[in-house]
């Protein structure tokens, strides 16, 4: 998986001892309730942490019950959530694509139940309220990333997008789609979620592709197949139509 971070500086004018009592110092490891924004930082699936472009932060929170009927938009795909861009600070932009954002992760929650062996089966269950907290940069070429969970479960399902190109292991490479798939693992609740999704190298990742407004699974393969892994060929097995080959 792509690991995601933001990084957060907190600041005190508390004195130093050593310092002289007109000149304090500024410390930044105690809570001023000032945030300093350092922007936002990911470690991508294939190279190092890098520094990637926000125009204008789309953040946002909702919950859905997953007993919700979602109807289908064949106007929205994943990809939808990677390309999109916004103008530096167009704030009315980002909001104008909130609700496409939530149908989409919505749609990816309710294809949780479709999951064979699933490590976390309350994500599977009709009853339950899924809070869904989600994040994107809004540059052209994006790392939406987000965090479902469950209020009082300790544990989460976080994802984040990438493209991909992929075939059925029963057909060859010619008949590949590239599309852009949501790749999901478990992992502890964040309380204080931003955009953080790293787990164990082996963490089971599952693959969803939301394409034309439809979910689909396409299986599970761990995460070390598909992260800093570049040129391999991952299987994804588990999903409705067999074994899936998964390459860059």
């Amino acid at each position: 998986m792509m690991l995601a971070r933001a990084w957060r500086w907190r600041s005190s004018t508390s004195p130093s001892p050593l310092s002289s009592p007109l000149a304090p110092t500024t410390y930044l490891n105690l809570l001023a309730n000032t945030h300093v924004g350092l922007g936002l930082n990911v470690e991508t699936f294939t190279s190092n942490q890098f520094n990637i472009p926000v125009n204008v932060l789309l953040q946002g929170s909702l919950t859905f019950p997953l007993a919700t009927p979602l109807p289908l938009d064949a106007t929205l795909s994943l990809s939808t959530l990677l390309y999109k861009s916004c103008s530096k600070k167009d704030v009315a932009c980002a909001a104008a694509f909130l609700p496409e954002t939530n149908h989409l992760w919505s749609a990816v929650a309710k294809t949780f139940a479709n999951i064979s062996n699933f490590e976390q089966p309350r994500f599977q269950n009709s009853t339950p309220v899924i809070t869904i907290q989600h994040i994107n940069n809004l540059a052209g070429w994006n790392k939406p990333t987000v965090q479902f969970s469950i209020d009082g479960h300790d544990m989460a399902i976080t994802c984040m997008v990438r493209r991909a190109s992929f075939y059925l292991a029963s057909s060859t490479a010619s008949s590949a789609e590239i599309d852009s798939i949501a790749f999901c693992p478990q992992r502890k609740f964040d309380p204080n979620w931003i955009c953080e999704n790293q787990v164990a190298t082996d963490a089971p990742s599952h693959a969803i592709q939301v394409s034309r407004g439809k979910a689909s699974y396409l299986g599970v393969a761990p995460r070390h197949d598909i992260y800093m892994n570049p040129g391999f060929l991952a299987t994804f097995t588990g999903g409705p139509l067999g074994a899936v080959r998964l390459g860059p």
